[in-house]
């Protein structure tokens, strides 16, 4: 996957506001896994990934619906970029290179 940006995290927490919260986990999980092979794709056939994007996560998470527009002062956002945070936390050692 490439770099993560403040974007990236953004992108991916409206996504996750856009599903019910028992959901977010696994949603989080799957964008990230699919960043990571769109990057592969990307590199190796020089073109994004039709489905996943250019290996972002921001593209990724784009193409899915997105929620509301976050607000630090919602609970819920400040869930769903939490989820984020821990998804991006708990990758293998060697995802984060």
């Amino acid at each position: 996957m490439r770099s993560v940006h403040v974007s990236d995290v953004l992108a991916v927490a409206r996504a996750l506001r856009a599903v019910p919260e028992a959901q977010r986990q696994g949603l989080c999980a799957e964008m990230i896994r699919e960043a990571e092979l769109a990057d592969r794709y990307m590199r190796r056939l020089g073109k994004p990934h039709p489905h996943w994007g250019n290996g972002t996560l921001r593209d990724t998470a784009r193409r899915r619906p997105m929620g509301d527009a976050l607000c630090f002062d919602d609970p819920q956002s400040c869930r769903c970029m939490a989820a984020v945070m821990h998804g991006l936390g708990i990758r293998p050692r060697s995802a984060h290179l």
